[in-house]
């Protein structure tokens, strides 16, 4: 799986490869394969590591019209 994600981020340098964890803690080890790194809680996300370097740290996540949305 690394060298995949490796060869994406050489390829397309300044996208984001984004992995989200729910109910888990992300190990470093899982951290390193990934540039953008968030934690879904039941009511936010919390951006662990980010490459497009968000200020807000802390997203409240709502649900509306049968999707999921993530407000400040």
């Amino acid at each position: 799986m690394g060298y995949i994600l490796d060869f994406i981020h050489n390829a397309l340098p300044r996208s984001a490869i984004l992995a989200t964890f729910r109910g888990v803690d992300p190990t470093p080890e899982l951290q390193t394969l990934f540039n953008t790194v968030w934690r879904y809680f039941p009511d936010r996300a919390v951006v662990v590591k980010s490459a497009l370097g968000w200020p807000i740290q802390i997203l409240k996540i709502r649900e509306g019209d049968g999707r999921f949305l993530l407000t400040v």
